[in-house]
């Protein structure tokens, strides 16, 4: 149990404390209420970050979604290097407890670097076998019985390979997004001099809120925490059962389209980006010509669409599908995961895979691989879109995707206040998530690089 009396919330600034002091609340296996202190840890003592999320007890990642867990908080691009497990891959988040965190003061000066002389060069709490506990191998409590978490498959030990939010950030700088870190926070500019944050479901404490410059002659929005001084909402389409999907909890018509899918195209990874641009860009084009999809739209010009696979590929945490119709490439899925969520962020079909449902058979794939992946708790697919596009949102609900709606804080420039209230009411009301606007978020507002068909086979 924490001995301090307030709670980090994301946003917050922490500094590790000091090996000895965390030392000092481990029991004899290297543990704080059964959470693991591990060694790729060690080198963070000392260091300052951002709290990127507080966990409760439905967390699906070390504690199986199950675990009794307190006082526990991710912070901001902070993983598992996987040097203290034979060189492990899987770049797991790390789970802090807040008693080996302090909270750092908003006057506080620079971060210090390190003391190296108080980090030992062995780490003590080995276990018989040679290993070190791991957070994700921990006993899962339940009540008074302990389990532990099925065995993972060999395809399940595959993860998907995670990015970190600044390196997400970039992406989309590469992509031609507007992007800016203030204070810790990356956001993307949405509407000329408009910003959101890059991950648009994160939250930050409104009254610790520094805006990106040009901001503040137009506005800026943000969720915050449960509690804190909020103005308006903001709703996300999510998939929330990352780690429990299955076809069969397909209603019945979508499953029927999966598995038909099934039989007419064959999934598989893209990770040669030459060829990504030599079969990729005839069916974007396609996509293009069919819905005139106006974001980002001079990727159906060779040069740039080009140019944005370059920035796809140069990430190998991009997750690239493509669907065969042997041989020919026919659809086209991307995604990315930062920390525990999915970002379902493209997809572009011909119109005769469309027909035969490959966009379910894209989806049902995705979900699938966050499923086995272990660590994936949520599928992000962008927030509602204008009524003119709100197929998309169909199509996702129909396959068990929620509207999540968040309290967010909006923050407005006066005179453009002025102007969206006397001259675009509607726009000011879905900017404040009204009601009457719900499906009313532009699309430009979604997860920042969404090409979700919405004609043709999307039922």
């Amino acid at each position: 149990m924490s001995s301090t009396s307030y709670k980090l919330r994301p946003g917050d600034v922490v500094e590790v404390r000091p090996w000895a002091e965390i030392q000092s609340t481990l029991d004899d296996n290297g543990m704080s209420e059964d959470l693991a202190f591990m060694p790729e840890m060690l080198k963070h003592c000392g260091r300052r970050f951002v709290v990127s999320k507080r966990i409760a007890g439905d967390y699906g990642g070390p504690f199986d979604g199950a675990r009794v867990v307190r006082d526990v908080v991710l912070l901001r691009d902070v993983r598992c290097d996987g040097s203290g497990h034979d060189a492990c891959k899987k770049a797991c988040v790390l789970c802090w407890k807040q008693t080996w965190l302090n909270k750092v003061g908003p006057n506080a000066g620079r971060s210090p670097q390190p003391v190296v002389d108080e980090v030992p060069t062995t780490f003590p709490y080995q276990q018989a076998d040679g290993r070190y506990p791991c957070q994700y191998d921990a006993p899962v409590i339940v009540g008074t019985s302990v389990r532990r978490p099925p065995a993972l498959t060999e395809d399940a030990t595959r993860r998907i390979h995670r990015m970190s939010l600044e390196e997400y950030a970039r992406l989309q700088e590469a992509f031609g997004e507007k992007v800016v870190c203030v204070g810790g926070h990356w956001w993307r500019q949405v509407r000329p001099c408009f910003f959101r944050p890059v991950l648009p479901f994160e939250e930050f404490v409104a009254s610790s809120r520094e805006f990106p410059l040009s901001a503040w002659l137009g506005g800026a929005q943000h969720v915050v925490p449960c509690g804190q001084q909020a103005n308006s909402t903001m709703s996300f389409l999510m998939f929330r059962d990352g780690g429990d999907y299955s076809i069969d909890s397909l209603r019945s018509k979508p499953r029927r389209q999966v598995r038909c899918a099934a039989e007419r195209f064959a999934v598989r990874p893209i990770t040669d980006c030459p060829a990504f641009k030599e079969h990729a860009f005839p069916v974007y084009r396609e996509f293009h010509q069919r819905t005139q999809y106006h974001y980002l739209a001079e990727r159906s010009e060779r040069e740039h669409f080009d140019k944005w696979a370059d920035a796809i590929f140069q990430h190998q945490s991009s997750l690239v599908l493509g669907a065969y119709r042997e041989p020919q490439l026919c659809a086209v899925s991307i995604a990315h995961a930062i920390e525990d969520t999915l970002i379902y962020s493209t997809v572009f079909a011909t119109s005769e895979a469309l027909r035969d449902h490959v966009s379910s058979l894209l989806l049902h794939t995705v979900r699938s691989k966050a499923s086995e992946d272990g660590g994936i708790a949520r599928v992000y697919a962008g927030m509602p879109k204008t009524s003119e596009a709100h197929g998309i949102d169909d199509f996702l609900i129909r396959r068990g995707c929620q509207v999540v709606t968040k309290p967010a804080y909006t923050w407005l420039n006066p005179a453009t206040k002025l102007v969206l209230r006397g001259f675009l009411p509607t726009h000011y009301a879905r900017i404040r998530g009204e009601p009457s606007a719900l499906i009313g978020v532009d699309a430009e507002g979604d997860s920042g690089d969404d090409a979700n068909d919405t004609q043709g086979g999307m039922s």
